[in-house]
């Protein structure tokens, strides 16, 4: 089995190769030498969209956390109180 995936991560290292695309040799070994677009964004980014990357997840944070408190209260409506915190 580990022959075979060897051989598999070979052959697209020496396809991606060939392209000579250095974004896709650096994401190979994720999806058979197809970038992930989330990887492929990220490192793509420039500094103001990382940025905004941040607040975003930094505000999804803050969410999550006021949701786990309303939910570890055991309040008889703590789900309630839970999916109004998160809106949709």
């Amino acid at each position: 089995m580990r022959l075979a995936e060897a051989v598999a991560h070979r052959r697209g290292l020496d396809s991606i190769a060939s392209r000579r695309d250095p974004v896709a040799a650096a994401l190979a070994h994720l999806i058979a030498g197809m970038p992930i677009e989330p990887a492929l964004d990220a490192m793509q980014a420039t500094p103001t969209e990382t940025g905004e990357d941040i607040r975003a997840l930094d505000a999804n944070e803050a969410m999550t956390n006021k949701v786990l408190k309303l939910l570890r209260t055991g309040n008889s409506n703590a789900d309630a109180q839970a999916r109004a915190a998160l809106g949709d």
